[in-house]
């Protein structure tokens, strides 16, 4: 069941990067931040609802939620849907890919947990196909501050992910989701009504961005996010996160569809950070044990 749900985030989340950029066609980036997580919060709301069960959340969990908040959501979705009005689908699909290798470097002071030789040589070698990533998109003159902000956005949700793990564990994922998304909604929301550059644009493509938009925060934001916790706390967030060396594929293939650039460099870097994520999965051989001396007495 849990490869079943990791197959429909990476699916889901691969297309997600193109439903954005569609609804910025009629929508400021900050109000398809805030439509996602409105609309992701109303379906968990009502699922919840549906099931009846007693409210798990307290009043001491509110200081880890707000972090994961902001962490997981206020920054990443303001943020992202702004970098692919600019930059492209594809090209943003690619850096959520180091997801899973910032987990790893972010896991050592948050969890006290230290990489192993193959993760810690290929959390380095992610790094450089960063960096040729990056040059990559220097050439193709994407300002180097949008490049550190794209870097930004897979930091967050290395953070989020691996908070969630340590402080909320014990919150059941449906409520965790739907209380996260709705206190993400009551801050990006007005945010985007107050704002004169968020106003809607009308014109050919309202309705294409409107079903974007509806689709990417009922199915991409709602359901997956809730999805996506369960497995956080089920399997970890490294399991979770390797989500994101799916997605890229996904965003590549939208990207090329909808006539964006794919360059032989953007290749090369997925491919090799590909290659780092096999290697930080395969588990490392220990030498056998050697077998016990033969006592004088043993012998026959």
């Amino acid at each position: 069941m849990h490869y079943l749900l990791f197959a429909f985030l990476s699916v889901i989340w691969g297309s997600n990067f193109i439903l954005m950029k569609k609804a910025t066609l009629a929508f400021g980036p900050i109000s398809v931040g805030g439509g996602r997580v409105l609309g992701g919060a109303a379906v968990l709301g009502i699922a919840w609802w549906m099931r009846g069960n007693a409210w798990p959340i307290r009043r001491a969990h509110l200081g880890s939620i707000t972090i994961l908040v902001f962490t997981a959501y206020v920054w990443p979705f303001s943020a992202l849907p702004w970098l692919i009005q600019r930059n492209g689908s594809a090209f943003m699909g690619l850096m959520i890919s180091l997801v899973p290798l910032l987990t790893i470097l972010v896991s050592i002071p948050m969890l006290g947990l230290y990489p192993s030789r193959n993760q810690l040589l290929g959390a380095l070698g992610g790094f450089g196909f960063l960096l040729l990533l990056m040059t990559d998109g220097i050439r193709r003159n994407i300002p180097p501050g949008d490049l550190v902000l794209a870097v930004s956005v897979p930091l967050c949700y290395a953070i989020a992910n691996t908070f969630l793990k340590k402080k909320l564990s014990g919150i059941p994922a449906l409520a965790l989701s739907f209380f996260a998304l709705a206190m993400a909604a009551a801050i990006l929301v007005p945010v985007a009504l107050m704002l004169p550059s968020e106003a809607v644009r009308m014109g050919d493509h309202f309705r294409f961005a409107v079903f974007s938009l509806t689709v990417s925060s009922l199915l991409a934001t709602g359901v997956a996010t809730h999805i996506f916790y369960k497995l956080i706390q089920e399997q970890g967030p490294l399991f979770a996160g390797l989500t994101a060396y799916v997605i890229p594929l996904g965003t590549m293939v939208w990207g090329w569809v909808d006539h964006e650039e794919i360059t032989r460099t953007q290749l090369v870097a997925l491919a090799g950070i590909l290659s780092m994520v096999t290697l930080v999965q395969t588990p490392e051989k220990r030498p056998p044990k050697p077998l016990p001396e033969r006592k004088p007495s043993d012998t026959v």
